[in-house]
């Protein structure tokens, strides 16, 4: 199990914390990093919802301009020139 150095000014200010409170340091620190760690979380969750967001117009333009190509390409290819007659193809 991975276990961080701890600054020993950090140390030293949740010891003090401990002496007014009667907290132990370790439950401090959980607290702390418990905090942080939603903190955090918050912050990337928020973060990916904006980009979502602000991506998803760019995905539908794009969308919009592929089906609007395809759409031409399709009457294109059955479009008759002037002059000719549509003829029907069996298979």
């Amino acid at each position: 199990m991975y276990s961080p150095k701890i600054k020993e000014e950090l140390v030293m200010a949740m010891y003090q914390l401990k002496l007014k409170t009667g907290k132990p340091i370790t439950k401090q620190a959980n607290e702390a990093v418990q905090a942080y760690v939603r903190r955090l979380r918050k912050k990337i969750r928020e973060e990916t919802k904006d980009v979502i967001l602000n991506t998803r117009p760019i995905m539908s333009d794009v969308s919009n301009q592929k089906g609007q190509a395809l759409q031409n390409d399709v009457s294109k290819a059955y479009t008759v020139p002037e002059g000719r007659e549509r003829t029907e193809v069996r298979s």
